[in-house]
């Protein structure tokens, strides 16, 4: 079965207009809210995007700056000596103390001895390996002289 329809011939009654008239109207309609919508929707959070960033960056980046420069400069911290001292005096004494766990170079150089030791040992170790293995290679160490080295070092 095959239909045909002539959309030329069809009429509204009501308002006197063809079907295809309707259509065409009812497309364009249709495609231009769409394009509305969309280009709308894209600059509309394009835009919120660029002026929440702005606000961002430039309000509360200096609001906080603000904040922190005052409590840098006006808070005081009440030490456990009863000491009344801002927040950059209190990290310079605490800094700068050299009494018990406070110490910060005394951590610090017990940590970088340490590493060193560390350090030697691995290097110390592997130079060793590294030497025995090419004796090996070699034919310079009989097994029973590689056994007693390897006993020697474990022990």
């Amino acid at each position: 079965m095959k239909l045909e329809i002539d959309l030329s011939e069809i009429w509204d009654s009501e308002n006197n207009e063809s079907v295809k008239t309707i259509l065409k109207r009812e497309v364009s309609h249709i495609v231009v809210s769409e394009l509305k919508k969309t280009l709308i929707d894209k600059s509309l959070n394009d835009f919120i995007i660029e002026e929440s960033t702005k606000f961002f960056n430039g309000e509360v980046k200096q609001m906080i700056s603000a904040t922190i420069e005052e409590i840098r400069n006006r808070e005081r911290l009440l030490t456990f000596d009863r000491e009344s001292l801002t927040l950059d005096e209190f990290i310079m004494k605490t800094l700068t103390r050299t009494n018990g766990w406070n110490n910060i170079q005394g951590v610090v150089e017990n940590v970088a001895k340490n590493f060193v030791t560390s350090v030697k040992k691995t290097y110390d170790t592997s130079f060793a390996t590294t030497i025995v293995d090419n004796m090996i290679k070699q034919n310079l160490l009989k097994d029973d002289v590689v056994k007693a080295l390897f006993n020697g070092v474990s022990s």
